[in-house]
């Protein structure tokens, strides 16, 4: 699904900061991403989450 409200992706971010949960740097990168070019969806950024847990 595409993410198209960047004003509930800034508040996900705040709250997370909030929370004292710490990103990756991939991941932050990627949401950075999300609110100039739009064009990441939530699958991007499940994928990027579960690739440490791939098994190969």
């Amino acid at each position: 699904m595409k993410i198209e409200n960047t004003e509930t992706l800034r508040q996900a971010i705040a709250n997370i900061e909030l929370e004292g949960v710490s990103l990756s740097p991939e991941v932050y990168a990627l949401l950075k991403q999300v609110m100039t070019e739009k064009n990441v969806d939530t699958d991007d950024i499940k994928r990027l989450l579960l690739k440490p847990y791939e098994i190969e």
